[in-house]
């Protein structure tokens, strides 16, 4: 019954174009907006990937070659959509491919091409900490992303998600796996940077919310988890859940700089700048701000997500991989 439901609402539903749907908040957009009954156009570098992923959710998903640097290719994409999210993002520049390119420029001809296509709903995925004034080319270039994306079309929803976990994510598997087997954890600078995790899971279903509500039209979201931490009070926290107790050793921004710049050698560089210097500023919701509770979403805490994580962890300390 439900899946017909479903398949009944892809006939009356528009189409939502999503550029980045393969990465890790990407897969949980589509598959809520596919929970939602609308049908999605994955647009990435390789269609291939999207069936590989998600299947073929009953003829309801497409996937698109798209280069987001390419206008005629972003048309393509947007062609018979009522809606679009992107979700982009770039985290180490390689090449052409720098934090203006993708987070302002691609940002910005996203936008544009929506808008010349009379689609009015665009979310657009920043984060919390994005600073058109910063001094970091990465925080940067998220800020005056959103500022492009906003004077180009004015309807634009602007997302701005906290620091995002899940059982498969680079963030709380790594402290999880590091506190295994260090008996000395090192913090980024005394520990003291706040920030409010959120599950990616109810960031992917926020953003369905959003497209289904007239009202986020031209607004700001910040979103946070239920909790607000600093650094090493979430250390203690997951260590706790683990059944470890830990030295826990500060390090100099500096250092970690160095080790950032030493890293980007490696072929999967474990850390890197723009990493670094996140972690140097509180990533918390601004006061006032509508909670996950205002899209009528319970958010998920963070320790029931170390828990399961560690039933993945082996004895010996080391993550398992899909």
């Amino acid at each position: 019954m439900a899946e017909r439901q479903v398949n009944a609402l892809q006939h009356r539903r528009p189409r939502i174009t999503i550029f980045g749907g393969t990465g890790f908040l990407g897969q949980r957009i589509v598959r809520h907006l596919l929970r939602r009954g609308f049908p999605v156009r994955v647009a990435v570098r390789r269609a291939q990937r999207v069936h590989e992923i998600f299947g073929t959710a009953g003829g309801a998903l497409e996937g698109m070659d798209v280069d987001v640097h390419n206008e005629r290719r972003i048309d393509a994409a947007l062609a018979g959509a009522g809606g679009v999210v992107n979700a982009v993002s770039l985290y180490r520049e390689r090449g052409q491919h720098t934090f203006a390119s993708v987070h302002v420029d691609a940002a910005e001809r996203i936008a544009l091409r929506a808008r010349e296509q009379g689609i009015s709903r665009l979310v657009h995925i920043s984060g919390i900490g994005a600073d058109p004034d910063s001094g970091s080319a990465y925080i940067r270039a998220r800020g005056v992303g959103e500022i492009v994306v906003s004077e180009t079309l004015a309807s634009a929803t602007v997302l701005r998600p906290a620091v995002m976990f899940a059982p498969d994510d680079a963030f709380l598997t790594t402290i999880v796996g590091l506190l295994k087997i260090l008996p000395v954890y090192p913090l980024f600078g005394r520990g003291r940077t706040r920030l409010q995790p959120v599950h990616v899971e109810n960031i992917g279903e926020a953003v369905a919310a959003m497209l289904e509500d007239p009202a986020s039209a031209g607004r700001t979201y910040d979103v946070g988890g239920p909790e607000v931490f600093t650094y090493a009070a979430l250390v203690r926290t997951i260590a706790a859940e683990i059944g470890r107790r830990p030295l826990l050793l500060p390090l100099s921004y500096r250092l970690w700089f160095g080790l950032a710049r030493v890293s980007i050698l490696l072929p999967n560089p474990p850390l890197s700048r723009s990493q670094v210097e996140l972690v140097q500023i509180d990533t918390v919701a601004a006061s006032g701000m509508p909670t996950l509770e205002a899209f009528d979403i319970a958010p998920l805490g963070i320790r029931e997500t170390v828990r399961e994580i560690v039933r993945h962890v082996p004895r010996a300390g080391g993550l398992k991989r899909a």
